[in-house]
């Protein structure tokens, strides 16, 4: 989280990225904490207002998802993001 907080302050701070994002300033300085937790929302209103986007990706060298269970079910996508 701290290297999200460098680039939130690179990009014009907290109280900027706050607004922008619709968030609380106060509560975003302490999600971005040393002891910050952020909630998922909070997380992806600052990636996007900053411009990014937080990705997933299997732990299976081919970069599909694992095999679950016994009924054949498997993920063909190579990387799962969150909607922006």
């Amino acid at each position: 989280m701290q290297a999200l907080r460098d680039v939130v302050e690179a990009q014009g701070g907290m109280s900027r990225t706050a607004r922008l994002a619709g968030l609380n300033r106060e509560s975003l300085y302490g999600s971005f904490s040393r002891r910050g937790n952020p909630s998922l929302t909070s997380l992806k209103a600052v990636l996007t207002t900053l411009g990014l986007k937080l990705q997933f990706r299997g732990a299976a060298d081919d970069g599909r998802l694992p095999r679950f269970g016994d009924n054949g079910c498997r993920g063909t996508e190579r990387t799962t993001s969150l909607p922006v």
